[in-house]
Protein backbone atom coordinates (compact mmCIF):
# COMPACT_ATOMS: atom_id res chain seq x y z
CA UNK A 1 0.00 0.00 0.00
CA UNK A 2 1.01 3.67 -0.90
CA UNK A 3 2.06 5.82 1.93
CA UNK A 4 -0.76 8.61 2.42
CA UNK A 5 0.93 11.89 1.92
CA UNK A 6 -0.69 15.66 2.94
CA UNK A 7 0.37 18.47 0.73
CA UNK A 8 -0.52 22.33 0.28
CA UNK A 9 -3.36 22.91 -1.70
CA UNK A 10 -3.82 26.76 -2.39
CA UNK A 11 -5.89 28.05 -6.09
CA UNK A 12 -2.81 26.61 -8.01
CA UNK A 13 -4.56 23.44 -8.39
CA UNK A 14 -6.40 23.42 -11.97
CA UNK A 15 -8.56 20.34 -12.90
CA UNK A 16 -8.71 19.75 -16.67
CA UNK A 17 -11.34 17.56 -18.75
CA UNK A 18 -10.43 15.80 -21.50
CA UNK A 19 -13.28 13.17 -22.35
CA UNK A 20 -11.37 10.49 -23.10
CA UNK A 21 -12.01 7.31 -21.86
CA UNK A 22 -9.05 4.94 -20.60
CA UNK A 23 -8.50 2.02 -23.17
CA UNK A 24 -8.46 -1.27 -20.73
CA UNK A 25 -6.96 -5.03 -21.34
CA UNK A 26 -9.84 -7.45 -22.03
CA UNK A 27 -8.95 -9.41 -19.26
CA UNK A 28 -9.05 -6.39 -16.74
CA UNK A 29 -12.28 -5.20 -18.29
CA UNK A 30 -13.60 -8.63 -17.76
CA UNK A 31 -12.62 -8.89 -14.15
CA UNK A 32 -14.35 -5.38 -13.80
CA UNK A 33 -17.74 -6.38 -15.67
CA UNK A 34 -16.92 -9.91 -13.13
CA UNK A 35 -17.11 -8.01 -9.96
CA UNK A 36 -20.08 -5.25 -10.89
CA UNK A 37 -22.31 -8.54 -11.45
CA UNK A 38 -21.79 -10.07 -8.23
CA UNK A 39 -23.00 -6.76 -6.29
CA UNK A 40 -26.01 -6.91 -8.31
CA UNK A 41 -26.69 -10.68 -7.67
CA UNK A 42 -25.86 -9.95 -4.16
CA UNK A 43 -28.55 -6.88 -4.14
CA UNK A 44 -26.79 -4.24 -4.21
CA UNK A 45 -29.03 -1.12 -6.17
CA UNK A 46 -26.16 0.34 -8.03
CA UNK A 47 -26.06 2.33 -10.96
CA UNK A 48 -23.02 2.50 -13.26
CA UNK A 49 -23.06 6.06 -13.95
CA UNK A 50 -19.80 7.84 -14.86
CA UNK A 51 -16.87 8.49 -13.22
CA UNK A 52 -14.21 10.95 -13.63
CA UNK A 53 -10.43 9.33 -13.54
CA UNK A 54 -7.32 10.86 -13.52
CA UNK A 55 -5.22 10.73 -16.91
CA UNK A 56 -2.28 12.60 -16.16
CA UNK A 57 -0.52 15.26 -13.58
CA UNK A 58 1.75 18.04 -14.09
CA UNK A 59 3.77 19.81 -11.70
CA UNK A 60 5.75 22.50 -11.08
CA UNK A 61 6.87 25.04 -9.20
CA UNK A 62 4.20 27.37 -9.70
CA UNK A 63 0.32 25.34 -10.58
CA UNK A 64 -0.82 21.76 -10.95
CA UNK A 65 -2.23 20.72 -13.28
CA UNK A 66 -4.57 17.88 -13.33
CA UNK A 67 -6.12 15.95 -16.45
CA UNK A 68 -9.11 13.24 -15.99
CA UNK A 69 -11.48 11.55 -18.71
CA UNK A 70 -14.40 9.03 -18.10
CA UNK A 71 -14.75 5.82 -16.71
CA UNK A 72 -17.82 4.58 -15.06
CA UNK A 73 -18.77 3.15 -11.20
CA UNK A 74 -18.05 -0.43 -12.18
CA UNK A 75 -14.56 0.61 -12.41
CA UNK A 76 -14.27 2.60 -9.52
CA UNK A 77 -16.11 0.31 -6.91
CA UNK A 78 -13.51 -2.74 -8.38
CA UNK A 79 -10.72 -0.64 -7.69
CA UNK A 80 -10.77 0.43 -4.58
CA UNK A 81 -12.59 -3.18 -3.47
CA UNK A 82 -9.10 -4.50 -4.06
CA UNK A 83 -6.02 -4.85 -1.99
CA UNK A 84 -3.31 -3.60 -3.91
CA UNK A 85 -3.27 -0.52 -6.74
CA UNK A 86 -2.13 -0.98 -10.34
CA UNK A 87 -1.72 0.98 -13.67
CA UNK A 88 -5.63 0.37 -15.17
CA UNK A 89 -6.99 0.96 -12.22
CA UNK A 90 -9.48 4.04 -12.03
CA UNK A 91 -7.59 6.59 -10.08
CA UNK A 92 -10.61 9.60 -9.31
CA UNK A 93 -10.08 12.79 -7.53
CA UNK A 94 -12.52 14.35 -5.30
CA UNK A 95 -13.19 16.65 -2.69
CA UNK A 96 -13.88 16.72 0.98
CA UNK A 97 -14.49 19.55 3.66
CA UNK A 98 -13.11 19.69 7.02
CA UNK A 99 -15.15 21.55 9.01
CA UNK A 100 -14.61 22.93 12.20
CA UNK A 101 -17.50 24.74 14.74
CA UNK A 102 -17.00 27.44 16.16
CA UNK A 103 -16.36 25.94 19.72
CA UNK A 104 -13.24 24.51 17.84
CA UNK A 105 -14.77 20.61 17.40
CA UNK A 106 -14.05 19.43 13.88
CA UNK A 107 -16.96 17.59 12.23
CA UNK A 108 -17.24 14.29 10.67
CA UNK A 109 -20.35 12.65 8.58
CA UNK A 110 -21.36 9.32 9.66
CA UNK A 111 -22.70 7.93 6.08
CA UNK A 112 -26.81 5.92 5.77
CA UNK A 113 -28.00 3.17 5.39
CA UNK A 114 -28.78 2.51 1.94
CA UNK A 115 -25.27 4.75 0.63
CA UNK A 116 -22.32 2.94 -1.08
CA UNK A 117 -20.92 2.93 2.02
CA UNK A 118 -23.38 2.50 4.79
CA UNK A 119 -21.87 3.79 8.39
CA UNK A 120 -18.27 4.60 6.98
CA UNK A 121 -17.03 7.67 8.83
CA UNK A 122 -15.68 10.31 6.30
CA UNK A 123 -15.79 14.10 5.45
CA UNK A 124 -18.45 16.15 3.88
CA UNK A 125 -17.89 15.76 0.33
CA UNK A 126 -18.01 13.56 -3.06
CA UNK A 127 -17.54 12.84 -6.29
CA UNK A 128 -16.85 15.26 -9.38
CA UNK A 129 -19.38 15.23 -11.69
CA UNK A 130 -20.63 16.58 -15.37
CA UNK A 131 -22.33 19.75 -13.37
CA UNK A 132 -18.75 21.06 -12.31
CA UNK A 133 -17.45 21.34 -15.91
CA UNK A 134 -17.00 24.94 -16.70
CA UNK A 135 -15.74 25.09 -20.17
CA UNK A 136 -12.87 22.50 -20.19
CA UNK A 137 -12.36 22.97 -15.98
CA UNK A 138 -13.85 21.16 -13.07
CA UNK A 139 -14.53 23.18 -10.58
CA UNK A 140 -13.23 21.92 -7.38
CA UNK A 141 -14.72 24.64 -5.33
CA UNK A 142 -18.50 24.44 -7.01
CA UNK A 143 -18.10 20.85 -6.31
CA UNK A 144 -17.72 20.92 -2.65
CA UNK A 145 -19.77 24.02 -2.14
CA UNK A 146 -22.55 21.88 -3.74
CA UNK A 147 -21.76 18.66 -1.27
CA UNK A 148 -22.23 20.65 1.42
CA UNK A 149 -25.76 21.84 0.15
CA UNK A 150 -26.76 18.22 -0.74
CA UNK A 151 -25.19 16.56 2.63
CA UNK A 152 -26.07 19.02 5.27
CA UNK A 153 -28.11 22.18 3.85
CA UNK A 154 -25.68 24.56 4.40
CA UNK A 155 -25.38 27.43 1.70
CA UNK A 156 -21.63 28.14 2.01
CA UNK A 157 -22.66 31.92 1.23
CA UNK A 158 -24.99 32.23 4.12
CA UNK A 159 -22.73 34.32 6.36
CA UNK A 160 -24.96 33.91 9.15
CA UNK A 161 -23.81 30.35 9.06
CA UNK A 162 -20.52 30.02 7.35
CA UNK A 163 -16.74 32.62 8.63
CA UNK A 164 -15.01 31.31 5.67
CA UNK A 165 -13.93 28.19 2.98
CA UNK A 166 -10.51 27.79 1.78
CA UNK A 167 -8.03 25.22 -0.05
CA UNK A 168 -6.33 23.10 2.79
CA UNK A 169 -4.90 20.15 1.80
CA UNK A 170 -4.44 17.77 -0.82
CA UNK A 171 -4.15 14.23 -0.18
CA UNK A 172 -2.20 11.24 -1.96
CA UNK A 173 -1.21 8.00 -1.72
CA UNK A 174 -2.99 5.39 -0.05
CA UNK A 175 -4.74 1.99 -0.68
CA UNK A 176 -6.67 3.66 -3.92
CA UNK A 177 -3.71 6.08 -4.50
CA UNK A 178 -6.71 8.31 -5.45
CA UNK A 179 -6.57 12.63 -5.13
CA UNK A 180 -8.77 14.32 -2.49
CA UNK A 181 -9.06 17.92 -2.52
CA UNK A 182 -9.48 19.26 1.02
CA UNK A 183 -10.85 22.12 1.74
CA UNK A 184 -11.52 24.04 5.38
CA UNK A 185 -14.68 25.56 6.55
CA UNK A 186 -14.93 27.40 9.51
CA UNK A 187 -18.10 27.60 10.74
CA UNK A 188 -20.32 30.46 12.98
CA UNK A 189 -22.33 27.92 14.68
CA UNK A 190 -21.42 25.43 17.36
CA UNK A 191 -21.57 21.66 17.93
CA UNK A 192 -25.63 21.42 19.46
CA UNK A 193 -26.77 23.90 16.28
CA UNK A 194 -24.92 22.26 13.47
CA UNK A 195 -26.58 19.09 14.55
CA UNK A 196 -29.56 20.52 14.67
CA UNK A 197 -29.31 21.77 11.24
CA UNK A 198 -28.42 18.36 9.87
CA UNK A 199 -31.66 17.12 11.62
CA UNK A 200 -33.77 19.09 9.77
CA UNK A 201 -31.92 19.23 6.72
CA UNK A 202 -32.50 14.76 6.77
CA UNK A 203 -36.36 15.73 7.68
CA UNK A 204 -36.89 17.72 4.87
CA UNK A 205 -34.84 15.22 2.64
CA UNK A 206 -37.30 12.08 4.06
CA UNK A 207 -40.47 14.47 3.23
CA UNK A 208 -39.36 14.90 -0.27
CA UNK A 209 -38.47 11.12 -0.51
CA UNK A 210 -34.81 11.38 -1.16
CA UNK A 211 -31.53 9.94 0.22
CA UNK A 212 -30.37 11.30 3.69
CA UNK A 213 -26.50 10.78 2.58
CA UNK A 214 -25.63 11.27 6.07
CA UNK A 215 -26.62 9.59 9.33
CA UNK A 216 -25.33 11.46 12.02
CA UNK A 217 -22.21 13.85 12.57
CA UNK A 218 -19.02 12.68 15.11
CA UNK A 219 -17.68 15.81 16.62
CA UNK A 220 -13.83 15.98 18.18
CA UNK A 221 -12.10 18.33 19.82
CA UNK A 222 -9.44 20.22 17.51
CA UNK A 223 -6.47 19.12 19.57
CA UNK A 224 -3.48 16.79 19.39
CA UNK A 225 -4.91 14.34 22.37
CA UNK A 226 -8.38 14.16 20.85
CA UNK A 227 -6.98 13.21 17.51
CA UNK A 228 -4.68 10.24 18.88
CA UNK A 229 -7.07 9.15 20.71
CA UNK A 230 -9.74 8.86 17.89
CA UNK A 231 -7.20 7.76 15.78
CA UNK A 232 -5.86 4.74 17.92
CA UNK A 233 -8.96 3.71 19.32
CA UNK A 234 -11.82 4.37 16.87
CA UNK A 235 -12.06 1.18 14.60
CA UNK A 236 -14.67 1.83 12.55
CA UNK A 237 -14.44 2.12 8.72
CA UNK A 238 -13.07 5.43 7.37
CA UNK A 239 -12.06 6.97 4.50
CA UNK A 240 -8.46 7.04 3.82
CA UNK A 241 -7.94 10.53 4.08
CA UNK A 242 -10.02 11.38 6.83
CA UNK A 243 -6.86 10.42 9.95
CA UNK A 244 -4.23 11.96 7.67
CA UNK A 245 -5.90 14.99 7.33
CA UNK A 246 -6.89 15.69 11.48
CA UNK A 247 -3.29 14.67 11.95
CA UNK A 248 -2.10 17.72 9.74
CA UNK A 249 -5.24 19.93 10.70
CA UNK A 250 -3.60 19.90 14.53
CA UNK A 251 0.02 19.62 13.58
CA UNK A 252 1.06 15.35 14.25
CA UNK A 253 1.40 15.24 10.69
CA UNK A 254 3.81 17.25 8.10
CA UNK A 255 2.51 19.63 5.28
CA UNK A 256 4.55 18.38 2.17
CA UNK A 257 4.98 20.07 -1.29
CA UNK A 258 2.89 18.07 -3.72
CA UNK A 259 5.58 16.26 -6.30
Amino acid sequence: MNETIISEFSNNIKVYYTNQKPSLPMSYSEDVNRHWESLLVNGKKFFNGDVFTINNIQANEECINIFVGLTDYAHFLYTINKNNYEGNDCRVIHTSVLIETSDNKFAIGEMNEGTAFPFKLQFIGGGIDKSDINGDILDLEHNIKKEILEELGIEVENKRIVKSLKPCYLKSGGQGNFLSAIYKLDLLINEDELKVLLNKHNEDLALRMELQEIRSLIFLDAKKQAIEEFATKDKRQMDGNLIATLEAAVGIRPVLKFE
